[in-house]
């Protein structure tokens, strides 16, 4: 039975062709996709890299709108997969007799949306960054975790807590925001405070019924810059100030930055840039995510233009 048949039958059974060799499978994996974006592919072979070493065939169970397609290769599937519009994520592995042969490890792989597949591939490359800074830099790794739990026993993690709002609106002017806001920023957080920076429309700062949600679709592309800007100067400050934060929400509507308290000389010079490269390395891909999304809306729209 062919491979790619499996794809089309939920109750189909796989059957290796015997004595033949799957060259085909060990093609440049660029040649395996469609279409999609260079990051979109890179998070596919992720998958493959990790099908394989679950099975060296290559061999998974595939589930695809929420049916069970049956064994088939990783390399059949991603011939397939519409890049465009979805992607793959492992879920589980299990045990399973193969052609009635012995068993082998099968992973299960689950086709989900474009989104869905980029979140999972974004978990991925920051488990490789911690992975790599518990080698290099094992006592900064420990630091961030003793104080991951700290804030979680003192509130800053959840919704109680001691801490001081500094809010920043997103129409903050460049001289506001590196001369008042900065100051006000150092000062709270000098004086050892846990410092809540809530980023909101300046509308809702006024506003005493309530919050207006914003229309993060609508942002448009000076917009999106102007506000990765303003992000991206105030994590950096935190940054030079030796400290570290947790973001709650998002740069298209409302954000918040759950600042720890500055503990003096508790983070190196050296720590502090692993930190600030590794906040550079978010901002980029929050950034890049966005720009993303927009084009892909841009060309929804010009498809359905074409068809009027």
């Amino acid at each position: 039975m062919d491979v790619g048949r499996v794809w089309l039958s939920s109750k189909a059974a796989y059957r290796p062709h015997k004595g033949k060799k799957h060259s085909s499978h060990f093609k440049k994996k660029e040649d395996l996709f469609r279409n999609g974006t260079t990051r979109d592919k890179e998070a596919a072979k992720v998958i493959i890299t990790k099908v394989r070493g679950m099975n060296r065939q290559g061999l998974m169970k595939l589930i695809k709108d929420g049916q069970d397609k049956g064994v088939v290769s990783v390399f059949d599937c991603c011939k397939r997969l519409d890049l465009d519009k979805e992607g793959m994520v492992i879920v589980s592995r299990l045990k399973q007799q193969i052609g009635g042969q012995h068993e082998e490890t099968v992973p299960v792989v689950r086709v989900v949306d474009q989104q869905q597949a980029r979140k999972a591939y974004s978990d991925y490359l920051s488990e490789q960054v911690t992975k790599r800074l518990r080698i290099s830099n094992p006592g900064l790794i420990r630091k961030q975790e003793r104080g991951k739990n700290s804030g979680e026993e003192n509130g800053i993690a959840g919704e109680s807590g001691d801490y001081k709002v500094v809010r920043v609106s997103w129409q903050i002017t460049t001289n506001d925001l590196k001369g008042q806001k900065r100051h006000e920023i150092e000062t709270q957080m000098k004086k050892g405070e846990n410092v809540r920076i809530v980023f909101d429309d300046k509308n809702n700062f006024e506003r005493t019924h309530g919050r207006r949600i914003g229309n993060g679709e609508g942002l448009s592309d000076i917009e999106t810059t102007k506000r990765d800007k303003v992000v991206k100067f105030i994590g950096e400050l935190i940054d030079e100030l030796g400290t570290s934060y947790e973001e709650e929400g998002s740069m298209q509507d409302k954000l918040i930055f759950k600042v720890k308290a500055l503990q003096t000389n508790t983070v190196s010079k050296e720590e502090r840039k692993v930190l600030k490269d590794q906040r550079k390395m978010e901002r980029q891909e929050r950034l890049r995510m966005n720009t993303e999304r927009k084009r892909a809306r841009q060309m929804e729209d010009l498809k359905i233009l074409s068809v009027d």
